[in-house]
């Protein structure tokens, strides 16, 4: 009776194992192993971007008051592209860009967020909320948020596209995720971030409104999606 009851505790053990290394294997083998971008190509963001956006130029002598909320080290590390800009528009007013790209956005690359990364940076964040903006091919939802330092007033608008689609929250995000690493794919990522120095957040939500309308009217067919996960 022993040898027996022995015999079957080893049978069971090896099945534990089999199963194990079964369970092992399957999960190796379902996870992402191709970047995205081996399948569309990469995207050069600077080159992409027009120096005219509707009414809005190329200001060059402004983008001394962009805030990076990141550290060049962090965004080195996490980003392949990031790109500074800043525009102005027929009545003075600047908007300031900034767009951060990463090829591969599996957890400890995936995109650091405005209203994480703004307070690290001693901003207070005073208001955050989900919106969309109207666009000639469709509405991209955004967030929108406003940040102060002192007497710095810095309402932000962003966007994030993982691999074709807009996402403006984590949820969304893994939604998206999930769908490419059932391809066994893995997305890239980008944060398209707006922001103005006002007091008044409605006027500058409505001014990054107004560029984020005219920048999907001036990016060609190729760039359009990439950038804005419009088609």
């Amino acid at each position: 009776m022993r040898e027996y009851l022995q015999r079957s505790f080893q049978v069971k053990a090896v099945l534990v194992l089999l199963l194990a290394t079964l369970a092992f294997t399957l999960t190796e083998f379902a996870k992402p192993n191709q970047k995205l971008i081996d399948k569309v190509g990469r995207i050069n963001i600077a080159a992409a971007l027009p120096a005219k956006v509707g009414s809005w130029q190329l200001d060059t002598a402004g983008s001394g008051q962009i805030v990076n909320p990141q550290q060049e080290a962090a965004l080195a590390a996490i980003y392949n592209q990031v790109v500074s800009r800043t525009y102005v528009d027929p009545e003075g007013n600047r908007l300031m860009m900034v767009v951060a790209y990463g090829e591969d956005q599996r957890d400890a690359m995936a995109l650091h967020y405005p209203e994480v990364c703004y307070p690290s940076q001693g901003f207070e964040i005073l208001t955050n909320q989900t919106s969309v903006v109207a666009t000639s091919r469709g509405q991209v939802p955004v967030r929108q948020l406003v940040a102060r330092q002192g007497r710095r007033n810095e309402p932000v608008t962003y966007w994030v596209v993982i691999g074709d689609q807009a996402t403006r929250s984590g949820i969304d995000k893994k939604i998206v995720e999930f769908r490419y690493a059932k391809q066994r794919t893995i997305p890239d990522g980008l944060l398209f971030r707006l922001s103005t120095i006002d007091a008044d957040p409605q006027h500058a939500f409505a001014l990054q409104a107004d560029f984020a309308h005219a920048l999907v009217d001036a990016l060609d067919a190729a760039a359009l999606p990439r950038l804005t996960g419009l088609n």
